[in-house]
């Protein structure tokens, strides 16, 4: 409206100027008017203000617009002592003005108000996410606002021509639920909806919508006409689509791994227990699941029953974190008993002293077969425990009484060799040392059985290594070349450990690198790295190495190299080596090719608990060569 679009200056400014010009084309018409009509021109101005100053700027122009006109041109002029009949005539004035000025600013209002409905509908037909379309009940649509075009895929153009007609775009199969939508509201006059169907777009696609129906008008002769609301569901669609296809997922994968879900409202008392969880419980999936008075499924077993309850009071403590894992058996109703993982979460509301728990979400996870297999798994490494108890203990106590008819033969050969020494020959003396040979390797050979029956032994005690030291020590112990060097070629560490199993350790590899290496001035380099929680040792010779098909049983045990005809080892020692190392919590590996000499890598924890005795692994006993 005028009076809202300027300032209240502006308005009641526009009286000057309205006055000057009425009074000056008075003026231009007096020759020809005279005295009849002073106040034409001054009515005709005020029905101008009315319009562009509203009611008041048109009443003030109207009064002073009278008075102007008695003062300036009725008789006498100059003066306001005209006859009465005369103001009869501008009171009469005054008053159709008054009336006529009412209706100007009445009209402008009401024309301003239907401008602005009109541009807040057309706002309205234009704005936002919902299609809007001024339609009949004939099928013809007059106007679509652009939500709808774009949803339908036509253009404004083709809705001028005609060519959008909602019977058109209705699939054959929602046309009865579209006519009686239309009955319901011609019958009633009030709105129908929402209601869901399917629109045709000018592709041919097809989009599921929303629909809702407002009625305006019925002419006497003519359709019912009114307004369409329309909403595209197709992203609600899509995502009903994937929320099925994940809860099918969900639904699948709690079946194939054996788990189900619960919620529970710990305020109402609502309760959700998955098909999969009842299935756990023995259940059909449309049983009621019954709870114990502590709120817990009676399904739990009994004898697990205080634990669980435990576990989950701890977990709904308010000062606590809410969470929950317990492992426990459920009792089904036939007796079968199955194990299951309880992983759950509690929610809290309210903070502080007024925390408290409002829900209690969480699974049931089918840990049976792991459990049975975990109970199989410590039979048979009890069973296997027992059997290298036995093997050991088997082999300690043949390679310790096949000593005594061993020193017997010693014995014995020693005597017949002196007493017949005179009369023996030269082949007799080099058989009865090859007989002594031979007893001295036998004796080896039970040696080093007793050393690998004794090899990881538990360890009784601790003390502070100095790596190196350590090494030098065995490097003065075992017999090697004076040209062979061995040499330390890192720093060495300095640690509590079992020095004992960490000398034996050392010992075999030094040891087995001289041995057989194919030079003497051969060497053997040595270095030490920490990992954090072990150190990794070492041990690298330039020796001829060990081919790729001999790697794999190096370590087993009587197993020699390739060199083993020109060797003095049993292939017992990288046995006693692995033993040792895994016995210790580390792990040995070797890398190797021929003619580049070899690498054995060992770790060796820094924490090793004290924890029983370890034996020697030397005889006492040892038969003379």
């Amino acid at each position: 409206m005028a009076h809202r679009q300027f300032p209240t200056l502006v308005r009641y400014g526009l009286i000057i100027p309205a006055l000057l010009l009425a009074g000056l084309l008075r003026l231009a018409l007096d020759p020809a008017l005279g005295f009849y009509g002073p106040i034409t021109t001054f009515f005709g101005v005020s029905m101008v203000v009315a319009w562009y100053g509203g009611r008041g700027p048109a009443l003030l122009t109207l009064l002073l617009g009278a008075l102007a006109a008695a003062y300036l041109f009725m008789p006498p002029r100059g003066s306001f002592s005209a006859a009465p009949g005369q103001w009869l005539g501008v009171t009469l004035y005054l008053a159709i003005n008054f009336v006529v000025v009412l209706l100007v600013v009445y009209l402008k209002s009401s024309k301003e108000s239907a401008e602005l409905n009109d541009f807040r509908f057309r706002r309205l037909l234009e704005a936002g996410n919902v299609g809007i379309a001024l339609a009949d009940s004939t099928g013809h649509i007059r106007h679509a606002n652009p939500v709808l075009l774009n949803m339908l895929g036509y253009t404004p153009a083709e809705v001028e021509a005609g060519e959008l007609r909602w019977d058109r775009l209705t699939p054959p199969e929602f046309t009865e639920i579209t006519l009686a939508a239309l009955r319901q509201v011609d019958s009633d006059g009030l709105p129908f909806g929402p209601y869901e169907k399917e629109y045709i777009t000018r592709s041919g696609g097809r989009i599921p919508v929303l629909i809702g129906l407002v009625p305006f008008e019925r002419t006497p002769d003519g359709p019912l006409t009114g307004a369409i609301f329309v909403i595209d569901l197709s992203p609600m669609k899509e995502v009903e689509k994937q929320l099925r296809l994940q809860e099918a997922r969900m639904h699948i994968a709690a079946q194939t791994a054996g788990f189900g879900s619960f919620d529970l409202n710990l305020e109402t008392g609502e309760e959700y227990w998955s098909p999969e969880i009842k299935k756990l419980f023995g259940l059909p999936p449309e049983a009621a699941v019954a709870l114990e008075a502590d709120r817990l499924p009676i399904a739990f077993h009994p004898d697990d029953h205080k634990d669980v309850l435990q576990a989950v009071q701890t977990a709904m403590d308010p000062n606590g974190f809410g969470e929950m894992q317990a492992e426990h058996r459920i009792l089904q109703p036939g007796g079968k008993e199955i194990w299951v993982l309880n992983r759950s979460k509690v929610v809290f509301a309210g903070e502080g002293a007024n925390r408290h728990p409002v829900r209690h979400i969480g699974a049931l996870i089918d840990i049976d077969e792991r459990k049975r297999l975990e109970e199989a798994l410590r039979a048979n490494e009890a069973r296997l425990k027992r059997a290298n108890a036995e093997l050991e203990q088997f082999a300690y106590v043949t390679s310790h009484d096949l000593k005594a008819p061993l020193r017997s033969v010693h014995g014995l050969s020693t005597w017949i060799e002196e007493e017949t020494a005179p009369h023996l020959s030269r082949d007799g003396r080099r058989h009865m040392q090859l007989l002594r040979d031979r007893v001295a390797y036998m004796d080896q050979l039970l040696n080093s059985l007793l050393e690998y029956s004794r090899a990881g032994g538990q360890v009784s005690e601790l003390k502070s290594v100095a790596t190196a030291d350590l090494i030098e020590e065995i490097i003065a112990e075992i017999e090697h070349p004076p040209e062979f060097r061995v040499e330390i070629v890192s720093e060495m560490p300095r640690f509590t450990t079992d020095a004992f199993h960490l000398h034996q350790v050392f010992r075999q590899l030094l040891d087995n690198a001289v041995k057989h290496h194919d030079r003497r001035d051969g060497r053997v380099a040595l270095s030490a790295r920490d990992l954090g929680a072990a150190y990794e040792f070492t041990v690298t010779d330039d020796g001829p190495g060990i081919p790729g098909e001999c790697q794999e049983w190096v370590f087993n045990l009587f197993r020699q190299g390739p060199d083993a005809p020109n060797s003095t080892g049993t292939g017992v020692g990288l046995t006693v080596v692995k033993k040792v190392v895994e016995n210790i919590g580390g792990d040995i590996r070797l890398e190797s090719s021929p003619g580049e000499g070899t690498t054995f890598r060992f770790t060796w924890p820094k924490q090793i608990p004290i924890n029983g005795s370890c034996p020697p692994t030397r005889s006492s006993d040892e038969i003379p060569a």
